[in-house]
């Protein structure tokens, strides 16, 4: 499904004040996170990134199996044990299927859908997050989420055509790796181009170019963009967010097999979670939060959980045995996107607005992909659930050519205006989806079907190779095979289209929780997932969902500092040539408070030379630290403390001077400040007479690539930078900058000329996956 909109609406309904919490020390945390999915987990690690934070994490299902690292089996982990499995009748669509069901699939693991779906990173077009914002969620637009995107991201870019990737709107040192299908196969560049030549404008769908449309509703059109590693396993928010840092942060909690029951409430005050052990002997447990309990579990059990927790309308939660105080005005909407073949293993997609959306006519509400097919039948049908549909109406085993590649296309829905519901229905919830119910919606998929279809017109197709539409027999037979047929196409989207996921919306922005996804009128509680969308996206939903937990978490964090009461603090050890103390060995830096104790948010560092004053002015000044929020770093000027020196007296100044005397110990003092002082330095002034001779190579690694590989990461960079750098001249020195979110490594060569040279040979040169930049 493309997504779910409207809502459970603001919430009044108050659970009663559960008797008999038993909160202690050892159930008791700063935050507990219910859900590890797509955005739990972001939530649960980036929390835990504050030592003084207690982080619990509660997870219904396990860690994901080894299959799920597979990319091409992702099909095969549905209805298993790592899956919700829930089932839901198709409404106005997919009226072929054996049993009028289709698949509804959500993770049940760590990681959630991330580890199951089909790994497709469509950020959406910036006007859905524009509109977010119009409707009154503040804080949302496009340019506002844009820095969490690129937070969370590491892109690895080199094998994308260059039209594919606008740097400026990616993240690239992030712990999300995000690539492209190496080596783009020739059948992929060709729909390419095909799109082109019917309109459609070559670039990067994830930046701000998704906005633009031509007269004809023609957007973008580019190869896709995967949530796939390096080494070619599936990332996911487990892989990327939690694995690296569980074991090792003494913080940071993760409880798997905890079914989250309700959320518990004294008064209109979240302060736990009770929970069901799914092992063992099924254990109910309560867990306690002194800050706040942040929900996401999927559009699905987000809102079933605050419904089990009496936040809802209350004659239908009364029906279901669930007390609450006063009735709600909770909707329970679910609008979702469809396919026309099911799901797919996308390649590359163009994006189209038919115009006829009623409340949002420049909405881009279709999608035109490319799949490529697989030569072995069943993992074909497995991924586009082709045994869900009867078998006399398709004539697919002319899809498969053990000789030859492939494919399909895929006409997706992305934006309807139909909508269906979430209901409570015993430990679970009942998902009914009310496909096609709104007047406009035939008609919109309907263009974009026909639009899609004339692909296959372009020059690129032709000429690539045998074509054929394959209708099925009772349609071609009763509507005849004219592909620019509206009865025909509405006919073969009720009979075989089925859902596309990414439901939205249950628990929506400015209708269940306000623009910082705090639940209205409960206090210490949130919701951060999918749900919180307003409407749906036009796109899919996995890098949106991660944006969302990088943005809850920010905000979370910005309401309540470093709960060691050191949020303001900006660490710099070891980024360039700091003074030391001689008597404590630490890096000098003042932090500047008030009378209470609390930090101001301003810093005095103190530098061995001048040149490092100037690198830092140079690279931290307007230094986004976290999204929203850049640091100003200026040279000191000590101008005032020279006038009040120049005012002392001769005698004032000689006692000064003499209040120290000189004792036994401080030849020593003064050796070993000298000693401090060489280690920190670069040996000598920064050029030659020509020019500086040290080169700054920025996006070299991140501080989660770092953490993940070891103790010798950082000794083993350095050997790489040097085996490169000694290729362009006499390196004195290669010094990585430990935990720099920006990856800098800085490399000092015997001459200015040979700094200059290596500038230009490491300009844009990739490492890793990454896009070196050379300064």
């Amino acid at each position: 499904m493309r997504r779910f909109a409207g809502a459970l609406g603001q919430c009044r309904g108050l659970r009663q004040r559960t008797a008999g919490f038993a909160a202690t020390a050892a159930n008791t945390y700063d935050f507990v996170v219910v859900g590890g999915g797509a955005a739990g987990a972001v939530v649960a690690a980036r929390l835990s990134e504050d030592p003084g934070a207690k982080v619990l994490l509660l997870e219904a299902g396990p860690k994901p199996p080894p299959d799920a690292s597979v990319p091409v089996a992702c099909g095969g982990l549905q209805q298993t044990a790592v899956d919700w499995a829930r089932r839901g009748p198709g409404g106005g669509i997919g009226q072929k299927l054996k049993d009028g069901m289709m698949n509804l699939p959500s993770g049940k693991m760590l990681g959630g859908s991330t580890s199951i779906n089909y790994m497709a990173y469509v950020r959406g077009d910036p006007g859905d997050f524009d509109a977010w914002a119009a409707g009154g969620a503040e804080g949302w637009t496009w340019k506002e989420v844009l820095p969490y995107f690129r937070k969370s991201e590491s892109l690895i870019s080199d094998a994308a055509p260059e039209a594919a990737v606008d740097k400026e709107a990616h993240g690239f040192g992030g712990p999300y790796s995000v690539s492209f299908r190496n080596p783009q196969r020739d059948d992929v560049s060709a729909f390419v181009r095909a799109a082109q030549e019917q309109g459609y404008k070559a670039a990067d769908y994830n930046s701000s170019a998704r906005a633009e449309l031509d007269a004809a509703g023609r957007g973008v059109v580019s190869p896709h963009q995967f949530s796939i590693k390096a080494n070619g396993r599936r990332e996911s928010s487990y892989t990327a967010f939690l694995e690296p840092h569980m074991g090792k942060r003494p913080n940071l909690h993760v409880q798997e097999h905890a079914r989250a029951s309700r959320v518990l409430l004294d008064g209109q005050k979240a302060v736990g979670v009770e929970y069901v052990e799914e092992v063992g002997l099924g254990e109910t447990k309560q867990v306690y939060a002194r800050h706040e309990v942040v929900v996401s579990c999927g559009s699905y059990a987000s809102a079933g959980l605050l419904l089990r927790s009496g936040l809802g309308p209350k004659d239908e939660l009364a029906d279901d045995g669930v007390d609450c105080q006063d009735t709600s005005a909770f909707d329970e909407y679910l609008k979702t996107g469809r396919g026309l073949a099911a799901t797919g293993l996308y390649e590359a997609s163009a994006f189209y607005s038919s115009g006829l959306k009623p409340s949002n006519p420049s909405a881009q509400d279709g999608q035109i992909s490319f799949c490529c097919c697989t030569s072995l039948p069943s993992l074909w049908s497995m991924n586009f659930g082709i045994k869900d549909f009867t078998e006399d109406n398709w004539n697919f085993e002319k899809m498969f050519h053990e000789s030859q590649p492939s494919g399909m296309l895929l006409f997706t829905f992305n934006r309807p205006e139909s909508s269906g519901e979430v209901r409570l229905a015993g430990k679970d919830v009942h998902v009914q989806h009310n496909y096609l119910t709104h007047e406009a919606d035939a008609a919109m998929y309907v263009a974009t079907c026909k639009e899609g279809i004339k692909f296959l017109d372009q020059p690129s197709l032709k000429g690539f190779g045998d074509l054929e539409v394959l209708i099925p027999k009772a349609l071609s037979e009763r509507f005849g095979t004219d592909l620019q047929s509206d009865a025909l196409w509405e006919a073969w989207i009720r009979s075989y289209a089925q859902t596309i996921y990414h439901p939205v919306a249950t628990c929506a922005l400015n209708t269940v929780v306000d623009s910082e996804c705090r639940v209205f009128q409960v206090d210490g509680l949130r919701v951060a997932d999918a749900s919180i969308m307003p409407d749906a996206l036009s796109g899919n939903t996995q890098a949106a969902c991660i944006m969302i937990g990088e943005k809850a978490a920010d905000m979370i964090a910005r309401q309540y500092g470093r709960l060691l009461g050191k949020r303001s603090c900006i660490t710099c050890t070891g980024v360039w040539e700091f003074m030391l103390d001689v008597e404590t060995c630490a890096s000098k830096i003042r932090i500047y408070t008030g009378q209470d104790g609390r930090c101001k948010g301003d810093a005095l560092v103190t530098f061995a030379n001048a040149a490092s004053v100037q690198l830092a002015v140079k690279f931290l000044h307007e230094y986004e630290i976290r999204p929203g929020c850049r640091i100003c770093v200026q040279q000191a000027d000590f101008e005032e403390v020279e006038k009040k020196s120049a005012k002392l007296s001769k005698e004032e100044l000689k006692e000064l001077a003499t209040t120290r005397k000189p004792d036994a110990d401080r030849a020593k003092y003064i050796a070993a400040k000298n000693v401090l002082k060489e280690a920190v330095s670069w040996s000598g002034e920064m050029d030659d007479g020509t020019g500086r001779r040290i080169v700054i190579l920025k996006h070299l690694f991140s501080p989660e690539e770092a953490e993940k590989e070891g103790a010798e990461f950082y000794t083993e960079l350095a050997q790489e930078v040097q085996e490169e750098c000694d290729k362009i001249g006499q390196v004195l020195r290669v010094t990585p900058i430990e935990q720099h979110l920006q990856g800098i490594v800085c490399v000092k060569f015997k001459l200015s000329s040979e700094a200059e040279e290596c500038i230009r040979v490491m300009d844009g040169r990739y490492f890793g996956g990454r896009t070196v930049e050379a300064h």
